[in-house]
């Protein structure tokens, strides 16, 4: 509609032109003037048509697709490994599965033979087990009052002590150099540190020969 509107303001405007260069410049050329106003005109159409917006879409930026790993690389990628901590425990007293019980059997030498003042003698005791538990390494005899005479303080037993079987032990002691009775009293102990059954040794010191 504009374009229609332009070429009739174009027409008359060269029809006001020509009449009025026919009243005041006889003598200009009426096709010159024309053709002035015509180029007048298109330039202005032009300009007109410039400054409109085209209708062409503006085009967006184009998606880029991100690489994927491949396997290879996807193989050579480290995978933390989770690393299972072993601890390693310590050993526990075994559960007590029975009743702790002893008696004391014999003594080698027997108690209240003579020994040598001063003098090392070693006594080989023997202990029954008269529990329904079973006596381990774990078990021992430890000294508990008296004359100590130089033994150590506890002795574990060599080997498991099933219920109704025995074990031998070898306690050393030294003699005290004064004569007279001497005694010295010890315990079973099981494996949780606990005093079951008591005995004792007993010996007569006498002077040395």
């Amino acid at each position: 509609m504009k374009n229609k509107n332009l070429i009739t303001i174009l027409i008359l405007l060269i029809l006001m032109l020509v009449l009025a260069s026919c009243k005041s410049m006889p003598t200009e050329d009426p096709a010159l003037m024309i053709t002035s106003v015509a180029q007048t005109v298109i330039a202005d159409l032009t300009k007109t048509a410039l400054a409109k917006p085209t209708n062409t879409p503006t085009r967006l930026p184009t998606a880029t697709n991100t690489p994927q790993p491949t396997e290879d690389a996807a193989a050579e990628t480290p995978i933390a490994a989770t690393e299972t901590a072993e601890t390693e425990l310590a050993p526990t007293t075994p559960a007590q599965t029975g009743t702790d019980a002893g008696v004391w059997v014999s003594s080698n030498p027997p108690d209240n033979s003579d020994v040598l003042a001063g003098d090392p003698f070693t006594v080989s005791v023997r202990l029954m087990n008269t529990g329904s538990s079973t006596w381990t390494t774990a078990y021992k005899i430890a000294y508990g009052s008296g004359k100590q005479m130089g033994a150590p303080d506890e002795i574990n037993l060599p080997y498991d002590v099933p219920p109704g079987t025995s074990v031998d032990l070898d306690v050393t002691f030294t003699a005290p150099t004064t004569e007279g009775t001497v005694r010295s009293d010890w315990f079973l102990v099981n494996a949780a540190g606990v005093n079951f059954y008591s005995f004792y040794f007993e010996y007569e010191v006498v002077p040395k020969p």
